[in-house]
């Protein structure tokens, strides 16, 4: 399957196995700014790419990938009566492929062209997954009640299954990560902002409307800081990156900025301004108000996962997103908070982990979302009809 991964700063293409393997991918900066068509014309190009790869041992890895670059194939000779191509027009624009480290080198290759079967969005919502159309998102301009699915679907003649990025990546993470063999994972996935989903034997819970899973929007604190959304004391107001370089700012500012942190603190460290991972580093090098500030954090974020396990009784809870990559700072803390609020004694001992699949949450969880679909196991039913599938060639 194809899989897209649109993200206000990143858009990722890529070829998903069934069984979550990324044959190939390609990235590029999200055309945030320049409207939704700019954006499609985008994944259309990245999309080019990925189809099109030049394969070690007939088999695409990970590494292979990672060593390629894009290179401009040489101009072919005319011929006199061209074959007909049954790709959609589209796909034919960037006229580029991958080349691997070990072809550079002279290694013999196959050259394998994949033939997806449909494309898995992970998109940012609010949007509705029924119909692929989403409602608003603060980092795209110009898409408000933009018809996704549609679009897509339409510009590569295939069919497009659409769903909440942190849904997807909740998704992936339970079908291929962490959560691989349990019934109920929670997921949340901490960074700019806070998302999360709730996978259920293997099928998103979605909600009467499929917006459900908007974990990062439950109030922990009331009458607390305010969220992009307006939400007074939400989880994300407080525990996501954001928040934390929010706070870390607005101690130096009250202490400061001469004295904040003390000897090596927060402004040595880093002299300017602050993002979460410059907290993240003051406080693993012992700076208290950065500690201090992380530890917080983690406090709202395990009362939210302990609410989330009286509300749901989870086999496990995973976290996920860019501040997860200071877990080892973080976890005794979140751990211990979520301890306090669960009801059931026996549910003290309930498992709070870090995300396996880094950044490729969202991508995996994208492709074998469309896995899921084309197998007819979501919703009841498939959505393939009217795309005809060509034979003959490799399929992801």
């Amino acid at each position: 399957m194809l899989a897209v991964d649109l993200g206000g700063t990143r858009v990722r293409v890529a070829s998903v196995a069934s069984d979550g393997r990324i044959l190939s991918q390609a990235d590029a900066r999200t055309l945030a700014a320049d409207g939704p068509e700019a954006i499609v014309r985008q994944i259309l190009e990245l999309a080019a790419v990925v189809a099109n790869v030049a394969v070690a041992d007939a088999g695409v890895t990970n590494a292979a990938v990672a060593n390629a670059e894009v290179v401009t194939p040489p101009e072919q000779p005319e011929q006199a009566d061209p074959p007909e191509r049954s790709e959609p027009a589209e796909w034919s624009a960037p006229r580029a492929t991958l080349k691997t480290r070990s072809e550079q080198e002279g290694h013999s290759q196959q050259r394998v062209t994949l033939k997806p079967l449909a494309v898995g969005v992970a998109a940012p919502g609010p949007l509705d997954p029924r119909t692929g159309v989403v409602f608003d998102t603060p980092n795209l301009v110009g898409w408000r009640d933009f018809p996704l699915r549609t679009a897509l679907s339409e510009a590569f003649g295939l069919p497009v299954h659409v769903h909440n990025d942190a849904n997807l990546a909740a998704y992936g993470e339970a079908k291929a990560g962490a959560g691989r063999g349990r019934n109920l994972v929670v997921y949340l996935t901490v960074s700019t902002g806070v998302g999360g989903g709730i996978v259920r034997a293997g099928r998103i819970e979605a909600g009467a409307n499929g917006l459900a899973g908007e974990l990062g929007h439950v109030i922990v604190k009331a009458g607390g800081p305010r969220c992009n959304f307006g939400h007074a004391g939400c989880l994300e107001a407080l525990a996501s990156g954001t928040a934390i370089a929010r706070a870390a700012r607005a101690r130096m500012a009250g202490s400061g900025r001469e004295t904040a942190g003390g000897e090596g603190g927060i402004a040595q460290i880093v002299g300017g301004d602050l993002s979460a991972r410059d907290v993240a580093l003051a406080a693993g090098q012992g700076d208290p108000i950065a500690w201090a500030i992380m530890q917080e954090a983690a406090t709202m974020l395990g009362l939210a996962i302990g609410s989330f396990v009286n509300a749901y009784d989870p086999d496990i809870v995973i976290v996920g997103g860019g501040v997860s990559e200071s877990w080892d700072l973080i976890a005794e803390t979140v751990r211990k908070s979520a301890g306090e609020v669960v009801m059931a004694p026996e549910r003290r001992h309930f498992e709070i982990v870090r995300a396996q699949l880094g950044d490729a949450a969202g991508i995996v969880g994208a492709g074998l979302w469309a896995w899921e679909n084309e197998l007819g196991q979501e919703f009841g039913h498939s959505h393939n009809a009217g795309h005809p599938r060509s034979s003959g060639s490799p399929v992801a």
